[in-house]
């Protein structure tokens, strides 16, 4: 059976009852999500590290040049994602290394809700949850404006979606996770 995102059943939209267990862990993991990624991303004005500012100059000088991004460089993947946040949605550069970059990695709460939702105990549930908060050296490249920041987003989506093919047998979250 393939996985429906929209809960269709016989044309009806069925709402899942997710159990208090699943709703307390998600509030609390998102609470410590969202504070850690406000109080890195706050801490300081500049931004963090010498790699963002060569990237801001490169997306800049393209952007300028009206060039979407230069394939014979490196990273068309996050250049192309870059220019398509500052000239599409109108989002200043600054701000877009500075807070959308960095926030990115709220999006990990998705995949890591999903697995957690197999899970019984508030405490499994948690951890699940704060998993890709296990190594500092994770979180901080996750929060810098570099392109392996979209990478580590792509991991967590891979690693959970690994798991909960292999939890669930249901093969199109095995496909979803590129395998």
């Amino acid at each position: 059976q393939l996985f429906n995102p929209f809960f269709l059943e016989n044309g009806a939209v069925r709402i899942n009852n997710y159990s208090q267990p699943f709703i307390l862990s998600l509030f609390l993991s998102s609470i410590v999500y969202f504070v850690l990624v406000l109080a890195i991303t706050n801490a300081y004005y500049p931004l963090p590290d010498l790699d963002s500012y060569y990237w801001y100059k490169e997306i800049q000088d393209q952007s300028k040049a009206g060039i979407i991004t230069n394939i014979a460089l490196h990273r068309p993947l996050f250049s192309s994602l870059t220019y398509i946040f500052h000239v599409g949605a109108g989002i200043d550069l600054y701000a877009y290394f500075k807070y959308v970059l960095p926030f990115t990695f709220l999006l990990g709460l998705i995949p890591t809700s999903l697995l957690a939702s197999q899970f019984q105990g508030v405490i499994q549930k948690i951890t699940i949850h704060l998993f890709p908060l296990s190594s500092a050296s994770f979180v901080l490249y996750s929060l810098m404006p570099i392109p392996q920041s979209i990478f580590n987003t792509g991991l967590i989506y891979f690693i959970c979606f690994t798991l909960y093919s292999w939890l669930t047998r249901r093969i199109v979250f095995y496909l979803l996770a590129g395998l």
